[in-house]
């Protein structure tokens, strides 16, 4: 069911009374909630430009080079983009009438978006250098029922964002009216902070930690390499050197020697960059919790706030490749209802889903998932695990097998007689995987929900609960069929971005059929 009513109307000439339409809403300067800030107009053109610059910078070359359509195509980019803008802030309202958040805009065709505030799970904010200076935020207004944020305010102040916090929050509990509708002074920093406790926060040393034990750097990697290549930067850096050394050596050894050096080098400038990037992401970080909400702050350049209600979460997933292991460390994601559609698009998303807790010792593991869920407890290893059925080892090594036997007839018809070594070499690591990643999958139902466990190098373990699961699946390939299997599905609301879904394959059939049943049974209850 949708939370939102979107209602076009001809202002004009229409021969419909706007009040038979849409609500009288209109809001003056002076109310509490109204138009967005002024510097709304300069960020939306900076947003246009950002897209249309290269462009723009082609046609103004252009029209320097002699021809005059280029002048005419740039002013063509940009001046739409200008009134656009300030016709947005212009017509833009908002307010909190009879418990709805109403957004209206638009000057010959209006738009009317309400959002029952009870519907209102989460208000998320985001703020880049240029934000803070001016004192505004990006806002985004989501529910639980769409892929997408209902409303995003681009950019009111500060002081406004509190107020629509409080009021929401407010209205969201319950609470009187009158007491859910503050004045726009922003609250002291003091006060806000008064009414969270705090669950926990990231050192930088940490991050530092996080970021060697991850790849995230490899955006960074396809920045660098495309500021490269789009500004030419390449003859600017010699490494004539470098190949010239490689190619004048003889010795097959110490030609290895360099390849090896080369890579170790680049290795470490991956992690470096990964480095830098979780610091400038999630510097600061802070978990708190207020009420039955979560709230989160970070970064280091575009600060993000979000906020989470406990009620909201749909599935916890506890992530941690090798490198995390050794330093005693782990993350945690969460999947939110309605949260699917925009946990990559923005900021405050992606931190509230994907890196909801990007790094944090495996000893407060249990600390954190109780203040996620009452009664929660996160003990894995107290569990009853059961495996997949017995034949999925020899069901999965079949295939490194027969790769081995075609990568060997091919060795040995073009290297013979060594080229069948070329079989055993690739079969066997792929030989090992197999087995071992049969033996990595593990499920069990507790008394309130369904784990799942996979991984050999990255360990996924997820949970999640009975009243959270939307829809129970059992589903058998032929392959499956052939060997007495199933595989066993648990979708939630938003299954999808923890990088880890509850898709339990070569389950022995009776008992996913048995699981099966009991599932559907107690989310049904």
């Amino acid at each position: 069911m949708s939370s939102e009513a979107d209602v076009d109307e001809q202002e004009e000439g229409s021969g419909v009374p706007p009040t038979e339409v849409i609500p009288d809403i209109s809001i003056e300067p002076s109310d509490q909630f109204g138009r967005l800030h002024v510097s709304s107009i300069v960020f939306g053109l900076l947003s246009h430009i950002r897209v249309v610059i290269f462009p723009a910078a082609l046609a103004i070359f252009n029209g320097a080079s002699g021809g005059f359509w280029g002048y005419y195509l740039a002013v063509l980019l940009i001046v739409p983009a200008i009134v656009g803008q300030i016709i947005n802030y212009y017509r833009l309202r908002y307010r909190i009438l009879n418990h709805e958040l109403i957004v209206t805009q638009g000057i010959i065709f209006r738009r009317n978006r309400t959002v029952p505030v009870h519907r209102i799970q989460n208000i998320n904010l985001s703020q880049n250098p240029l934000h803070r200076l001016v004192g505004v935020a990006e806002v985004r207004v989501e529910t639980a029922s769409g892929k997408e944020p209902e409303a995003i305010l681009r950019v009111i102040p500060m002081a406004h964002v509190h107020a629509l916090r409080e009021a929401v929050f407010a209205e969201r509990d319950n609470e009187p009216i009158e007491q859910a509708v503050p004045t726009v002074e922003a609250k002291g920093a003091e006060e806000a902070q008064s009414k969270e406790s705090e669950i926990l926060t990231i050192p930088t040393s940490r991050l530092c930690k996080a970021g060697l034990a991850n790849d995230g750097g490899m955006i960074l990697v396809g920045v660098f390499f495309g500021a490269m290549y789009q500004f030419d930067l390449w003859n600017y850096l010699r490494f004539d050197w470098l190949t010239s050394l490689y190619e004048n050596e003889t010795s097959d050894y110490w030609r290895a020697v360099y390849i090896a050096a080369a890579l170790i080098v680049a290795f470490l400038v991956i992690r470096m960059l990964t480095m830098v990037w979780y610091i400038l992401r999630f510097h600061g970080y802070r978990l708190a919790r207020e009420g039955d909400d979560l709230r989160i702050s970070c970064g280091l350049f575009t600060k993000v706030s979000a906020s989470i209600p406990r009620k909201r979460i749909q599935l916890i997933s506890v992530q941690h490749n090798l490198w995390m292991r050794w330093m005693g460390l782990t993350s945690i994601r969460i999947e939110t209802a309605g949260g699917s559609g925009n946990e990559g698009n923005d900021a405050a998303g992606s931190v509230s889903g994907r890196w909801f807790l990007p790094v944090l010792l495996m000893d407060d593991i249990e600390r954190v998932a109780r203040e996620l869920r009452d009664g929660l407890t996160w003990e894995p290893e107290e569990l009853d695990w059961k495996p997949v059925s017995a034949m999925a080892g020899r069901r999965l090594i079949r295939i490194p097998i027969l790769i081995g036997l075609i990568v060997g007839i091919i060795g040995v018809v073009n290297l013979m007689p060594w080229g069948i070594l070329a079989g055993p070499v690739v079969a066997a690591p792929l030989l090992f995987l197999a087995i071992r990643g049969s033996r990595s999958l593990r499920y069990s139902r507790t008394e309130d929900g369904v784990v799942y466990r996979s991984g050999i190098v990255n360990k996924k373990t997820s949970r999640t609960f009975f009243d959270r699961i939307q829809s129970v699946r059992l589903n058998r390939s032929p392959f499956d069929r052939r060997w007495n299997m199933a595989k066993l599905s648990v979708d939630t609301a938003a299954a999808g971005p923890a990088g880890h879904t509850i898709g339990v394959p070569y389950l022995s059939d009776e008992f996913a059929e048995e699981e099966y049943r009991e599932i559907v049974r107690r989310a049904s209850a």
